[in-house]
């Protein structure tokens, strides 16, 4: 080793004032990072996952920890994998190239040597010692590259996984996610020469409870080391001031807490066990024949508060004590045009029930919905929930972790092509947090009437 950089925290440091002429300004996120890569340097770990927001120099710290790691190790073999191939060649086989040409790292590691000779494309470099780094994007051809050697004991390559998907396709696409998925299981495991040996490094922004760091977390099991760095911390610190100031970290979440929850604390579901066991609903392809099926309606508002969405939850169910999640959507309605909305979904989907909360606006619509003519002609049952002696009225959150109960004992479904349902899952995930609420009060307010009355009565039938 080189005496006094033998740690790469400090050949980054200084490698990268030389490269780049700024000082680096490290932070505790840095090191932590830094560790766990020089646990992967000296083979302690096998699969590293490393959960942090963006703009953390993530990618800037792989590509130098990368050609820190091949100066010792001339003869090493990596592959690195990002979203796009242009972007994993311009962040990593070029940005290691520039570092290997300069003056400084020619200094510490004269060994290294890039083969002019096959200096011939942009997306790999080879060394004269036969080692090289490989650009590929994500679900791209690998080609007949592999990591690593065979050589055992010493750090032979590494596969390099930076953030594999983008943030709409990761955070709201089922289809994308599954095919990143798929694409990591299927190529990856033959692609190193001595299969199931090299080390894996995943570092990413999280973005759905299934993302690529949600699924090898599940597929490597306990062979995997994580380092998680959180956004803000638990006394509302930002985890690096100086370029991300809590105050704004703060802002984003009142914009958007799906994505705050996700990108900047790594929590695509609510820390503390999650209050909505979203991993206990499954998800259903078909329809199975159903017995009953209920509109649930929470009108959201107020007089003082008609711009604020209604929320409107389809639950079917089927056997016994089985509840499908079928349609979920919020829209904005003023009294009259929300009793219309109603009307014409009770029509169109064969709504045996309608469950209303009496307060507010929504004692207004159920007096309404008795009095409609074409909601008697369907012979619609209209409940309006009483709770103003309830403990759980006024507490969201606690209504919800009362129904929670149905969905932890796995009797909640979901029907992947309903509408809405894609969306709902991401709302009930981050339940409280979202703004945007409306229908998970609507799903909360559903189960726990169940809960207390045992059932739902056919259409058209009155409960004694």
């Amino acid at each position: 080793m080189f005496d006094p950089y033998s740690r790469f925290i400090d050949y980054f440091s200084m490698m990268f004032e030389h490269i780049t002429g700024s000082k680096l300004i490290l932070n505790k996120h840095h090191y932590e990072m830094a560790e766990g890569l020089e646990r992967v340097f000296y083979r302690e770990v096998n699969n590293l996952l490393i959960e942090v927001p963006p703009g953390s120099q993530k990618t800037t710290m792989l590509s130098y920890f990368l050609s820190w790691a091949h100066g010792y190790y001339p003869e090493a073999r990596s592959i690195a994998c990002s979203k796009a191939k242009e972007f994993t060649v311009e962040k990593y086989t070029m940005t290691i190239a520039q570092i290997m040409g300069s003056t400084l790292y020619k200094e510490l590691f004269p060994e290294n040597v890039i083969d002019q000779k096959k200096r011939e494309r942009q997306d790999v470099f080879d060394t004269i010692h036969g080692g090289f780094v490989y650009a590929v994007g994500a679900e791209g051809d690998i080609g007949g590259r592999r990591v690593g050697t065979g050589v055992k004991g010493v750090f032979q390559g590494t596969w390099v996984f930076d953030d594999l998907i983008e943030l709409d396709k990761g955070m709201y696409s089922d289809t994308k996610r599954e095919s990143i998925n798929r694409w990591h299981d299927s190529a990856i495991p033959s692609r190193r020469n001595v299969i199931g040996y090299d080390p894996n490094i995943y570092i990413a922004q999280r973005l759905h409870h299934d993302d690529i760091m949600g699924h090898v977390k599940e597929y490597y099991g306990d062979d995997c080391e994580v380092i998680t760095v959180k956004g803000i911390d638990e006394s509302g610190a930002s985890f690096w001031e100086h370029f991300h100031p809590a105050v704004e970290l703060l802002k984003q979440k009142k914009r958007n807490p799906r994505e705050f929850m996700a990108q900047i604390q790594q929590s695509p579901n609510l820390e503390g066990g999650n209050l909505v066991s979203v991993d206990k609903i499954t998800s259903l392809d078909e329809l199975p024949k159903t017995t009953k099926k209920v509109l649930s309606i929470d009108t959201s508002m107020s007089d003082r508060e008609a711009s604020d969405p209604w929320g409107f939850v389809i639950m079917s169910q089927f056997d016994t004590n089985k509840h499908i999640i079928q349609q979920a959507f919020a829209k904005q309605y003023g009294l009259n045009t929300g009793l219309e909305c109603v009307v014409s979904v009770c029509n169109s989907e064969g709504v045996d029930t309608i469950l209303v909360e009496e307060k507010a606006l929504g004692q207004e619509l159920v007096d309404n919905l008795k009095k409609n003519k074409a909601i008697k002609e369907l012979r619609i049952n209209i409940i309006g929930i009483d709770n103003k002696n309830s403990p759980l009225r006024n507490n969201k959150a606690l209504r919800m972790v009362s129904a929670n109960e149905t969905v932890d004992s796995g009797n909640v479904f979901c029907y992947k092509f309903g509408q809405g349902v894609t969306e709902f899952m991401q709302k009930l995930s981050i339940f409280p947090e979202s703004t945007d609420d409306h229908e998970a009060d609507a799903f909360s307010q559903y189960l726990n009437y169940y809960k207390s009355k045992g059932d739902f009565i056919p259409r058209g039938m009155i409960r004694i």
